[in-house]
This record gives structure tokens, C-alpha cells and sequence, in this order.
């Protein structure tokens, strides 16, 4: 009975769909802003304490392995649709077998993932425009190499997020990106203002965040969800499911692979324009990252809302739920474009040490 009653609270198959968008976006859209919080953190300790070269370093680093984040973070979010169909169908023992092939199915990503990005670091550095030696290309390639060891741990990160929220929860989801983000800023200030170890510094917090929140995560999943605990028949992976989650998976996650591709030739074109134009994308990039934060939660509310919907056969509320969600995001995309032309010059300030009209220029572009 306490089961049930969880988990008619946790449905989003009845009531008012557009407060029922909202509230579960709602704590995902405080998800992201700690993300951005912590975003800033690293860019402003790092050029306060380790200087405009490795600020601008961490954020080409960044772009480097972008590729092979973005697809270790999003591959486990598709499969989390699975689950939240078979919640709303209340069947706890295919949403265990989901979990254990999906984990496996991750980890098995993160390993692959990690051995290409270190493989191809090297080789794709070239690629934007960098010339090799300077002080950013180093921090660049410094940076790349420590964080993609952190994949691993995001990748579980990702993971745990997207099977709770498959379970309608709300809140966990923005605990764990809460203990992520403390943890991290606490360990910029012991690598970065304590220790001065620059963008390595910047890595190796997020590395040691993913871990810890990935432990406080699967504890949670053992005592709140008793019901969900692992038998050892669960790892018995049946073809067909595993299909299933690949049709959902690979698709999204090679979307967004291809999206930030764009971002990679944008670099290394902004790259081969010299420092100063390098220092305003860096900049402008922390705004960006804060804008679409809320579409960004509708978005990922959106997934679970339409897979419980249409596991209840409510094929009509799910498709009334899209439309509300894309009317909503487009809403918010224009309040977005307003707050980027008025605030993009005091943002300059906060991560540029010094502003020249060159660096200003290439920001209002």
C-alpha cells in the first residue's frame, strides 16, 4: 500500500499537465543552475589564480572533449524512458532488469569513451588552430587528458539522474547534483586557491564530485527503493530489450554528438582569431550556459511525462503534454535572447582580467 500510494504521488499520468511540467521541471531547472554555478566557480578561481591563459585553456580543453561527453552523458538518458514506462505499468521486476542492462550498457559506453578521447586528444588538438606550445594549447591539452578520466563518473552521474526521475522523483535528482556541485566547489577552492594547480586542479574536482555523488546516489537507490533491489536474475539480459534500449540510447546521444561538433569548428575558428577572441567566447560561454535553463528542465521533463503517460495508453494526455512543453520553451528562449544583449559586458568583467575594445568587439558578435 505505502508503494502505491508512493507512487501515484511520483505519476504524471493525472491532474493539470502544465503544473505537472512545471513542478517536475522545476527542480531539474535547480539542477542546472548549480551546474552553471559551478561553471562560474572554475572560470572565475582559474583566471583570478592561474591567469587568462588557463581560463581560456579550460574552455578550448573543454570543446575538445566534448565529443566524447556529451555522448557518455546522454547515452544513459534515453534508456531512462524504458524505466519510466515500466513504472507507470507498476512492473518493479522489468524496471530492475532495465536498470542492470542499462548500467552495464553505460559502463560498457564509459570505457569506450574514455579509450578513443585519450586516443584522439592529440590528433584533434591541431585542429583548432592552435599553435603548439603557447600557453593555451598546453593548459588545453593538460586539461583534456585529466578530465576524460572523469567520464566514468559522470557517466554513472547521468545515469542515477535519469532512472530517478524515470521513477518520478523530483527531489534526489537535485540532491545529487547538489552534493556534486559542493563538493566540486569545495575542491576548486583546495586545487585551485589552496594548491595552485591550475586546470588540472579544475579536473580533477569535478573527477573526485562524480565519484562521490555517484556513491551517495546508489545508497539512496537501496534504502528508499527496497523493492528495486538487484537479484541475481536481473542480469539475465534478454536481446530484445537490449534493442530496445539501444533505439532509444544511441540516437540521442549521437544527436547531441553531432550538435556539439558545430561547437567544435566554431572553436577552432574563434581559435585561429588569436587570444583576445578566444577570451570572449570563453566569457560568453559562461552566460550562454545560463541561458535555457528552465527549457533545458522542460525538456528533460518532457521524456518521462510522455513514456508514463503512453505505458497508462494515454497517447492523447502525452501529446497535449508535448504541445504545452514546446509552447512553454519557446516562451522562455525569448526572455533568453533579452538577457543576452543586456548583460553580456558585466559578465566579460567577472572572467576577463582585463577588457580591451578587441575583447569587446568579438563580443558583440
Amino acid at each position: 500500500m505505502k508503494n502505491e500510494k508512493l507512487q501515484e504521488k511520483r505519476s504524471l499520468v493525472q491532474g493539470n499537465i502544465s503544473l505537472a511540467l512545471l513542478a517536475f521541471a522545476f527542480p531539474i531547472f535547480l539542477g542546472n543552475v548549480l551546474g552553471v554555478a559551478l561553471s562560474w566557480c572554475d572560470g572565475y578561481l582559474l583566471s583570478r589564480y592561474s591567469g587568462d591563459n588557463a581560463f581560456a585553456g579550460l574552455n578550448v580543453g573543454g570543446v575538445l572533449i566534448s565529443l566524447g561527453s556529451i555522448f557518455a552523458t546522454a547515452f544513459p538518458v534515453g534508456m531512462g524512458s524504458l524505466s519510466s514506462l515500466y513504472f507507470a505499468q507498476g512492473n518493479n521486476e522489468k524496471i530492475r532488469k532495465n536498470f542492470c542492462s542499462s548500467l552495464v550498457l553505460s559502463l560498457s559506453v564509459a570505457v569506450l569513451i574514455v579509450g578513443l578521447t585519450l586516443a584522439l586528444i592529440d590528433p584533434f588538438l591541431p585542429l583548432l588552430n592552435l599553435e603548439k606550445g603557447t600557453a593555451i594549447y598546453e593548459s588545453a591539452r593538460l586539461y583534456a587528458y585529466v578530465a576524460a578520466f572523469s567520464f566514468f563518473g559522470s557517466t554513472l552521474y547521468s545515469f542515477l539522474i535519469s532512472y530517478l526521475r524515470s521513477l518520478g522523483e523530483k527531489t534526489m535528482p537535485f540532491v545529487l547534483i547538489g552534493v556534486d556541485t559542493a563538493t566540486a566547489i569545495g575542491f576548486d577552492f583546495l586545487f585551485l586557491v589552496a594548491c595552485h594547480l591550475g586546470v588540472t586542479g579544475v579536473a580533477l574536482s569535478a573527477l573526485i564530485a562524480g565519484i562521490i555523488s555517484d556513491i551517495v546516489g546508489f545508497v539512496y537507490l537501496l534504502i528508499a527503493h527496497p523493492e528495486l533491489r538487484i537479484h541475481r536474475g536481473d542480469f539475465h539480459f534478454e536481446k530484445a530489450e537490449i534493442a530496445k534500449q539501444l533505439r532509444l540510447s544511441l540516437p540521442l546521444a549521437l544527436q547531441l554528438t553531432v550538435i556539439s561538433l558545430g561547437g567544435f569548428w566554431i572553436q577552432s575558428a574563434i581559435d585561429g582569431l588569436g587570444k583576445n577572441a578566444i577570451l570572449a567566447l570563453s566569457a560568453l560561454g559562461k552566460l550562454t550556459a545560463c541561458l535555457g535553463l528552465f527549457g533545458n528542465g522542460l525538456n528533460n521533463a518532457i521524456g518521462p511525462f510522455m513514456a508514463q503517460n503512453l505505458g497508462k495508453s494515454q497517447a492523447k494526455r502525452a501529446k497535449q503534454g508535448l504541445n504545452i512543453e514546446l509552447a512553454m520553451a519557446f516562451g522562455f528562449s525569448i526572455l533568453d535572447a533579452v538577457i543576452l544583449i543586456f548583460c553580456y559586458e558585466p559578465v566579460l568583467g567577472i572572467f576577463v582580467s582585463e577588457i580591451n575594445g578587441e575583447i569587446l568587439s568579438y563580443a558583440r558578435l
